[in-house]
Formats: C-alpha cells, structure tokens, sequence
C-alpha cells in the first residue's frame, strides 16, 4: 500500500510539474507578447509625436499663408478701387474722344462744302476771265455798245476788305517804268492789283463802270 500511494504521489507530482511548466510557458509566452504590444506601443506613439509635430508645422504654414491670402484681398481690393477709378478715367477719355469725333465730323463737312464753294468760285472766277478777256478784245476793235453790269457779289474765302473806292488793274496795263506800281485788293475777291485798274482780271468785278462807258462815248464819237 505505501509503495502504491508513493507512485501516485509522484504521478500527481510530475503532473503538477507539468502543468506548471505549461503555466510558465504560457507567462513567457504572454510576457514576450505583451513586450511586443509594449514595443508597438512605443513606435506607435513616436509616429504620433512625428504627427504631432507635422500637424504644427502644418499649422504654421496655414497660418501663414492665411496671413498672405489676408494681404492678397487687400491688394485685390485696392486693385478694383483703381480699376473703377481707372474705368471713370477712360469713360471720361471715351466723351471726349466721342466729342472730338463730332466736331471732327463738323469741321469735315464745313471743310467739304468750303471746297465746293471754292469750286464755284474757282468756275465763277473763270468765267469772269473769260467775259475780261472777251471785254477786252471788243474794247481792242471798238465793238463794245454796252457796259456789263458788275457781276454780283459771291462770297469768297475771308480775306482782308479793301476799301470801296479802290481801283482794280488789268493784266495789259504795267507801271509806268522807272516807278512802283501801286496795288490794291479786289473789293470782291481780294487779288492784289493795280490802283489805277478798271476790272478785276481774277473775279471780273468792274471797279470804274464810268470809265467803260466814257470809253463806249468815245467810240462812238
């Protein structure tokens, strides 16, 4: 009997040392997986700090570029001031040039109907040289039986006036020689000539209509 409770007591002995080297297998194993946890924990909370410090270098840099998009608004909105102020600037630029236009407009129409009315006097003008030199040919051959009347006025490019009683020369009658011809301007259209002249030979306005029909008497004498 003794012997058989001894074999039992080692039985139950080696099986308590056993169970005791699982249980301490089971700890190494347990403590090895909780330094394991610990070292991740570790690493985890370093990459949390390195987050840390991202997220503040993040928050600088927001801060400053807050900072620059604050100042760009402002530039921005100094700009549009100037670009309203600038808009103002070309509208009033626009009127002028719109009123430029418009007197531009003005003076090429006066200056139109100047060059027409210069054509009409420049064909005026020629007629009356055709009817000077027509007068003068049948005063040459004493064929004249009537005086013309004096063509009417037409209105010519502002000129200085000559006073009315001025005489208009001819392009046949000279300067005595060794003296100045006096001259003087066409009451009508302004040609400088002679003092002594009985018609304009430019306009064929007749400044002396007695001395034409002095010279038709004569003639007829």
């Amino acid at each position: 009997m003794p012997e058989m409770e001894d074999v039992e007591i080692l039985e139950m002995t080696q099986q308590y040392l056993a169970k005791l080297k699982a249980w301490r297998e089971d700890l190494d194993r347990k403590e090895k997986e909780l330094n394991e946890r610990e070292e991740k924990l570790k690493a985890r909370e370093n990459e949390l700090n390195e987050r840390e410090k991202q997220l503040k270098d993040y928050e600088a840099q927001l801060k400053n570029m807050e900072a620059d998009l604050k100042r760009k608004i402002e530039e921005v909105a100094k700009f549009e001031e100037e670009l309203k102020k600038r808009e103002g600037e070309i509208e009033k630029i626009r009127q002028e040039i719109a009123s430029l236009k418009e007197d531009l407009n003005q003076v090429l129409t006066k200056f139109s109907e100047r060059e027409k009315r210069l054509e009409e006097l420049e064909k005026t003008a020629q007629e009356h040289r055709d009817k000077i030199i027509e007068l003068f040919q049948q005063m040459a051959q004493g064929a004249v039986t009537e005086v013309p009347p004096a063509p009417a006025e037409v209105e010519a490019p502002a000129k200085e006036e000559a006073p009315p009683e001025a005489e208009a020369a001819t392009p046949a009658e000279e300067a005595p020689a060794g003296e100045e011809e006096e001259l003087i301007p066409c009451p009508q259209c302004g040609t400088m000539i002679s003092k002594d002249a009985i018609m304009c030979y430019n306009c064929g306005y007749i400044l002396k209509p007695e001395a034409l029909e002095g010279g038709e008497g004569e003639g007829e004498g």
